[in-house]
């Protein structure tokens, strides 16, 4: 500011500058009262007595006062200036650190204050995440773990200041998994390629080592840009649902199982239930109808061997009637003669050579009828289980070979039979009954076999059972037959070449053994029966 120089009337000079900062007073720098030539000394002494001041006193502190001449004074109001001026620069740094200091300090309470604001908003966040039973977690753009609340640092076993900053997919999950599957999936979250809330579910790794399956529902987080910086996600745990899901899909294939297992049993035993029932049926009727054949049969039969001998008596007659005639001579008497002419007549209208001989083929092929009938009639009577035989341990073996021996003949030379025979406890059985199933299949494949062909028949032990199988190189049996193949009176051999009962029959036997007898075959590939029956019945 402009240097002020005032002068009193006593002629004592005051000198001041002004110091200005940032355009206000804000203080002066004085030199001091001067006097700028030699004082009047009377004055002095007048203005003593005037006041009522020790006039020496009063004149001892005028001399003190400097008498500075006006042209130096002119150089020292320049440097009082100039120390003004500097005062003020200095005191305007100053004000400016000052305030800088003060804004400063306001602004370092300010943070200070969001800070705690943050901090507090912060904690009660947390709270909040803690209280929720999902696991939360933030991850950033690195990979690194922002956040994470109570619930996902007790699943994975860690310390909040154990996990914060470590990369979530190499601490937290197992690896390969970790980087090969989840974290291409977060780096396409990332770039927004997946949306957020999509579905995604991962095994997570804990401290101990342990494995959790997780749901997760991803969102993502943005800057003020709209920049996504990282993931927030929600998960929970799902491993012991997943488990029981398993358990329940393992217990529904094994009811399904059951149940098809079950169903199939039902359906085996109501199979057999109704076989059973038909088969007492026929069984009943079979006794029936044997029983009221077998009476008949047996009168006609012996009606036949009566039949025959009369037809031997009518051939001698006839034969002494042909001696006869050749005995008598043509010229006898009238009354022989007569005898002649009339055995001739007999002998050429009767044609009795040729009732004879028709009569007896008439006798042969109803004997064999007969025959036929009652082989029927034992069949039924057989089906109809007429008749017991005593349980006992056989040799597995030589029912077999019993069998085979029975069937050579139909055999002959042209099929050959190969034998497999393992190794086979005695069984608890029926033999002659078993001997008649394998007769059965024996004869049935010799049959079937036209020309050269085989038998293989293979026995072995498994499980508490025998097992038998009979091969044959026979046309087989036609698909739509082999259903039926062991119904009573099913038969697939020309009529009056069998009743049909044989497999059938075959079948009930192996059923009172507690066991299971089963073909398979196609046409022109011959058939396989298969046989198994308990070792102890």
């Amino acid at each position: 500011g402009k240097t002020v120089v005032e002068e009193c009337d006593n002629g004592l000079v005051d000198c001041a500058v002004p110091i200005i900062i940032k355009g206000k007073h804000v203080a002066s720098l004085a030199t001091g009262q001067m006097l700028l030539r030699k004082p009047d000394m009377a004055r002095f002494r007048r203005q003593a007595r005037e006041f009522g001041i020790d006039e020496e006193v009063y004149l001892k502190a005028l001399s003190e006062i400097p008498v500075v001449p006006e042209e130096k004074l002119k150089s020292i109001t320049g440097l009082l200036g100039e120390i003004a001026f500097i005062i003020s620069e200095l005191g305007y740094a100053h004000l400016e650190a000052r305030e800088e200091a003060n804004r400063l300090e306001k602004e370092m309470a300010e943070r200070h204050r969001v800070e705690a604001e943050l901090r507090l908003e912060r904690d009660r966040a947390q709270r909040y995440l803690d209280t929720v039973e999902t696991i939360i977690v933030v991850i950033d753009a690195q990979g690194r773990v922002v956040t994470i609340n109570r619930k996902g640092r007790e699943i994975l076993g860690y310390q909040e200041e154990e996990i914060l900053g470590r990369i979530w997919f190499d601490a937290c999950l197992p690896q390969p998994e970790g980087r090969e599957k989840v974290y291409p999936v977060f780096k396409r979250l990332m770039s927004g390629k997946i949306k957020g809330g999509e579905y995604f579910e991962n095994t997570v790794l804990t401290r101990g080592g342990g494995l959790r399956r997780i749901a997760w529902h991803n969102s993502f987080l943005r800057d003020e840009d709209g920049q996504i910086v990282g993931t927030l996600s929600a998960g929970q745990d799902v491993t012991e649902a997943r488990k029981i899901e398993e358990e329940l899909a393992r217990y529904r294939q094994h009811l399904e199982a059951e149940v098809e297992k079950r169903t199939g049993e039902l359906t085996r035993t109501a199979e057999q239930l109704i076989r059973a029932e038909k088969m007492a049926s026929l069984g009943r009727l079979a006794a029936g109808v044997a029983h009221e054949i077998n009476n008949p049969m047996a009168y006609i039969g012996a009606n036949i061997g009566v039949l025959g001998q009369y037809a031997q008596t009518l051939e001698r007659l006839l034969g002494f009637y042909a001696e006869l005639e050749k005995a008598l001579p043509e010229d006898a008497p009238s009354s022989v003669g007569q005898l002649r002419r009339t055995i001739g007549v007999l002998k050429r209208d009767s044609d009795l050579p040729h009732i004879l001989s028709d009569l007896n083929s008439l006798i042969v092929e109803t004997a064999r009828g007969v025959e036929r009938v009652q082989k029927i009639v034992q069949d039924l009577r057989t089906f109809s289980r007429q008749g017991q035989e005593a349980r006992g341990d056989a040799d597995l073996r030589e029912i077999i070979e019993y069998a085979l021996s029975v069937t050579q003949a139909k055999r002959g030379g042209r099929i050959e039979v190969v034998r497999d025979y393992g190794d086979v406890p005695r069984i608890s059985c029926y033999p002659q009954k078993l001997e008649q199933v394998f007769i059965n299949l024996f004869s049935n494949a010799a049959e079937a076999i036209r020309g050269e062909g085989r038998i293989t028949v293979r026995t072995w032990a498994q499980e508490g059972a025998a097992f038998i199988e009979v091969a044959d190189t026979g046309p087989g049996i036609p698909a739509k037959d082999v259903p039926h193949i062991f119904d009573p009176f099913f038969t697939t051999k020309k009529v009056g070449e069998g009743t049909g009962l044989g497999l059938s029959i075959a079948y009930e036997i192996i059923q009172r053994h507690q066991g299971k007898i089963t073909v398979q075959s196609s046409q022109g590939k011959g058939s396989v029966f298969s046989l198994r029956i308990p070792v102890s019945g």
